[in-house]
């Protein structure tokens, strides 16, 4: 699986928390309403562009309305984040990465 920008990362939330597929138009008004974006039409498609390229999504037409589809799910991408992140910072230990949590939360108070 491919890494993501900051950007395309939001465009996948804002995806996956709409259920996975949506037009694009709800897609672009989602992403300034919601996520505080003033995304023009054409930054967008741009980063959905670079999307497919990724495997991550799917950009199709029906007539003249745009869609977009989720070809990666979120199980799997959260998946494959998580075991990244544990491989990099806490080499791979599920008990360091709690102990670091546990930490984290008894600091909050």
């Amino acid at each position: 699986m491919k890494t993501l920008t900051n950007s395309e990362a939001l465009i996948m939330k804002c995806l996956w928390d709409c259920g996975g597929e949506m037009p694009m138009i709800r897609l672009m008004e989602k992403l300034n309403e919601v996520y505080d974006r003033n995304w023009k039409r054409t930054t967008i498609r741009t980063f959905l562009f670079y999307l497919e390229e990724k495997e991550y999504l799917k950009v199709y037409r029906i007539g003249r309305s745009s869609f977009v589809k989720e070809l990666v799910f979120l199980d799997q991408f959260r998946k494959v984040q998580a075991r990244k992140l544990l491989d990099f910072w806490y080499d791979g230990s599920v008990s360091v990465f709690l102990k670091a949590l546990e930490q984290t939360e008894a600091e909050r108070g």
